[in-house]
């Protein structure tokens, strides 16, 4: 899976960064209203998540508020990304626990087999680091334990 970063499409820094992220799941956000064309090109997405940071930085936002975004044709686009907290979820456990996803289409846009295959695609992705970091935590903390019941050596 392809993922258009942060620099293809032309977003600014962020004001701020947290990694305090601690990745569980994801929370699927749309944005758009009814009068969104049916389809987009890339340039279009690009220029569409250029202005959803504008707007989020003119409400006092750091970034975008979204770690990804999905368009009609399928395309996923990097907006905070894996590591960085979202800003979308409502609350702050949310934001640490759970990546915001945003389909960039609305009421009347339809939902295309296409978005679902980036979504699926993007969430495969997402699930494959949360077990890499299972797996890595369950090593620390088995290896921590041996450790602790060594005996010490007076």
């Amino acid at each position: 899976m392809k993922i258009i970063s942060r620099a293809e499409i032309g977003l600014l820094p962020p004001k701020e960064v947290s990694h305090q992220l601690t990745p569980k799941g994801w929370v699927l956000h749309w944005v758009g209203g009814t009068g969104m064309a049916q389809s987009m090109t890339e340039n279009q997405a690009k220029s569409l998540i250029r202005s959803l940071q504008q707007d989020a930085f003119q409400k006092g936002y750091s970034d975008v508020q979204y770690s990804f975004f999905v368009d009609p044709a399928g395309r996923v686009y990097e907006g905070r990304g894996w590591t960085v907290r979202s800003g979308a979820n409502g609350t702050s456990l949310s934001n640490g626990t759970l990546w915001a996803v945003c389909f960039l289409g609305g009421p009347g846009v339809r939902y295309t087999p296409e978005a679902r295959q980036g979504l699926l695609s993007l969430c495969r992705e997402g699930m494959g680091r949360v077990a890499q970091a299972d797996r890595k935590s369950t090593r620390l903390n088995s290896s921590h334990s041996q450790q602790s019941r060594m005996p010490s050596s007076a």
